[in-house]
């Protein structure tokens, strides 16, 4: 059986849809897209998305990916 989850924590997730989101992963890549929601590990995925590099490889202009599945904590 899932855990349980605050209705607060739904609404809030509710509120997000459609959005667009600034996702910035470990390796020092930003994404942003439209929040198009999550699943139970908490991975997030995002639409009509965009990534920029932050670094020596750094891309200012960034790259369309579209959609991508960006995997929740593995804590």
């Amino acid at each position: 059986m899932p855990p349980a989850v605050a209705p607060a924590a739904v609404e809030r997730l509710k509120d997000l849809l459609c959005e667009n989101l600034r996702v910035t992963v470990t390796d020092g890549r930003v994404f942003i897209g439209s929040f198009a929601g999550t699943d139970q590990p908490l991975n997030i995925l995002l639409l009509n998305t965009d990534e920029f590099r932050i670094g020596p490889d750094e891309n200012p202009d960034g790259r369309y990916v579209g959609q991508i599945l960006i995997p929740g904590s593995s804590s």
